[in-house]
């Protein structure tokens, strides 16, 4: 065996012990160099632990995680994540370089978890979201991540506000495909079997989030809008600084 080949099995090795034996609390600076997010209560070793997680502000339960080795090979520092709250699960890999971060992942987020932010939109929505193929990533200086990824809601009955009037309606199974575009996160949202439309959201850099209401939700909810507009263009826009 060549000694470079020795160097490289006790530099390895060095790394693993490192990883087996170091606190958890460690990871405390690297993972707050991700935009918005906070990490308390870290317990455990940097291979195997635990924490609570916030992100702006919201707790979203606790997070345990592993460290994935496989990742070194790729001069990434990886993790097997799993979060766990009263309202949101998920399971995914996040992984570190020197250039920025990844996520890729899945799971649910309870309705209640965004009230507040449907709230300033005059909406009202039950219910549970189903994210799949969610990827995030970016530079550690980017104010928002790139994303990427489809999110499902079962439908039922949400309430409005049209016209200075509150109504509500009963909406079929909705789904809404994330994607970034010159560098804000946006989702387009169609109903079931329906190739229009039906809401267009992003969120800019500056904190802007912004709806965009089309004339085929007019037609969904009952509330046509008037106007020779085509069904997919937006005939409502709301905005709304969210940070």
């Amino acid at each position: 065996m060549s000694g470079r080949r020795l160097v490289l099995i006790g530099l390895l090795a060095f790394a693993i012990s490192l990883v087996a034996f170091a606190p958890a609390s460690l990871l405390k600076p690297g993972l707050e160099r991700m935009p918005g997010l906070a990490v308390t209560d870290l317990t455990g070793s940097l291979w195997r632990g635990s924490g609570r997680t916030l992100y702006r502000g919201v707790d979203l339960g606790t997070i345990r995680f592993t460290f994935a080795p496989g990742e070194l090979l790729h001069a990434r520092i990886g993790y097997q994540l799993a979060t766990q709250g009263p309202q949101l699960a998920v399971d995914g890999r996040a992984t570190a370089s020197a250039d920025g971060y990844t996520f890729t992942g899945a799971g649910t987020a309870d309705l209640a978890l965004a009230r507040e932010f449907l709230a300033r939109y005059e909406l009202r929505v039950p219910g549970t979201l189903e994210f799949s193929r969610l990827v995030l990533s970016g530079k550690y200086s980017d104010r928002l991540p790139n994303a990427s990824g489809e999110v499902r809601w079962e439908g039922g009955e949400i309430g409005y506000r049209m016209g200075g009037v509150d109504r509500s309606a009963v909406l079929p199974p909705l789904t809404g495909f994330v994607e970034s575009a010159q560098g804000r996160p946006q989702m387009t949202i169609y109903a079931k079997d329906d190739s229009t439309p039906i809401l267009l959201t992003h969120v800019d850099a500056d904190g802007m989030a912004s709806v965009g209401i089309t004339k085929q939700f007019t037609k969904l909810v009952g509330q046509t809008w008037i106007g020779n507009e085509p069904d997919h263009a937006v005939v409502l826009e709301v905005a709304e600084k969210v940070f």
